[in-house]
């Protein structure tokens, strides 16, 4: 089939199924977005589907052909190893960004200790998983942290009393999680400086960022011209990257777009709290969508970032089939508008999707249109359609229908 059929077939299929799905479903009411003033004049990023960009490139390759011969040849036959990426594609290679571990040794952070006010203090530009507290952590009461990037504030007193960690504990814990801090604040500076759509989300990432922990449930931040302060709850040691996208976001009304996508860009950098450990699944594992997960060809190795996204596609695909009225936590089946961390809009278009869900379709966002444009989108900066040249309602129903490509009808399982 040629790319002209094969683009005329999934037109067909796609406006079918809109239609149906326009049939079945009841009008949404109008939804009105405020910008912000500042936002307003901001560039906007006009997504060119990956399909339509390789084709357009193949165009150019051929035409280098003729004008240059052999080195037109050599050049097409380079672009020619990737394989265009289609709505039913069944292999979700999000972009690769490298890694930001230091070239060169560091060193260790100085450590010093104020016996007055019981505190460790702690300076330094890498090298945080060097740092040796066992000395103070008897006596110590807080930990502060000064670098050039970020800072860090916690009572280790208060996370004893909150937790069951012990002293002995924390001299260990506390050293390489300061160590992901730094790697994942210089992890998101270097994505957003090649991957930031306009001059304003790009001056986001730059701005120094302040974590601290208080014994409170939920993550809350203050995002000012200077810096970005965020304050971290009962789960802070699992979700600071995850807080610090959102602070970056910093958005008006929390919605789908947002939470989806700080969870997705949570789990692209490669120092968030699964960072040097190991998670695996095996195929016995008798819990709904895993079975679906592994019958599409799962390995259970989660510490693979397809591995990653494939689960979610499948648990997003099992809602889809069976509805979201099972027994799941709160990121398989609850939508985002009833999640804790989230007070949204419930009548805001797309706001009737899970976390998982929303990580599913940003991830599937991302290797249909690219970063740029949805980076634009999630930050704000310009509307679904401007950012991807369709309408939210098709790309949802294009979305769901690659669920259906990979994982079949529902017609599979019993």
């Amino acid at each position: 089939m040629t790319d002209k059929e094969l683009a005329q077939a999934l037109t067909e299929a796609l406006d079918e199924r809109i239609a149906r799905a326009e049939a079945a479903a009841a009008p949404r009411p109008a939804v009105v977005r405020l910008p912000l003033p500042e936002k307003e004049a901001l560039p906007v990023i006009r997504a060119v589907p990956v399909r339509q960009t390789r084709w357009k490139a193949a165009v150019a390759a051929l035409l280098a052909l003729v004008m240059l011969g052999g080195a037109g040849l050599a050049a097409f036959k380079l672009m020619d190893r990737t394989e265009p990426t289609t709505p039913g594609n069944t292999e979700p290679s999000p972009s690769e960004v490298q890694t930001t571990e230091p070239t060169e040794p560091v060193e260790p952070p100085q450590v010093e200790y104020d016996a007055e006010t019981k505190t460790i203090h702690i300076t330094g530009t890498s090298g945080y998983d060097q740092a040796d507290l066992t000395p103070y952590m008897q006596e110590a009461q807080y930990l502060e942290v000064e670098d050039d990037e970020f800072g860090f504030s916690l009572s280790i007193s208060g996370i004893i009393a909150t937790t069951d960690w012990s002293r002995t504990y924390l001299s260990d814990f506390l050293p390489f999680y300061l160590f992901k801090l730094d790697r994942t604040t210089a992890f998101t500076k270097q994505y957003f400086a090649q991957h930031a759509p306009n001059e304003a989300v790009a001056a986001q990432a730059r701005k120094p960022v302040n974590y601290s922990y208080k014994t409170v449930w939920a993550t809350r931040w203050e995002n000012s011209p200077e810096q970005i302060d965020v304050i971290m709850g009962a789960y802070f040691q699992y979700m600071y990257d995850t807080a610090y996208m959102l602070a970056m976001i910093d958005p008006e009304n929390e919605s789908w777009q947002h939470q989806g996508f700080a969870e997705w860009f949570a789990l692209v950098n490669p120092y968030n709290c699964n960072y040097g450990e190991t998670a695996a699944v095996s195929p016995d594992y008798d819990y709904y969508y895993y079975a679906d997960y592994f019958r599409v060809g799962g390995s259970g190795d989660l510490c693979d970032l397809k591995e990653k996204f494939l689960l979610y596609d499948a648990c997003s695909w099992y809602n889809l089939i069976h509805g979201m009225n099972w027994d799941g936590n709160e990121y398989e089946t609850q939508r985002i508008t009833r999640s804790d961390r989230a007070k949204v809009d419930s009548e805001i278009e797309g706001n009737d999707v899970s976390i998982y869900m929303a990580i599913s379709l940003i991830n599937y966002l991302v290797e249909q249109y690219g970063e740029e444009p949805v980076i634009a989108y999630c930050f704000d900066t310009c509307s679904f359609e401007e950012a991807f040249g369709v309408s939210y309602a098709a790309a949802r129903a294009a979305w769901e229908q690659s669920l259906l490509d990979r994982f079949g009808d529902g017609s599979e399982t019993p």
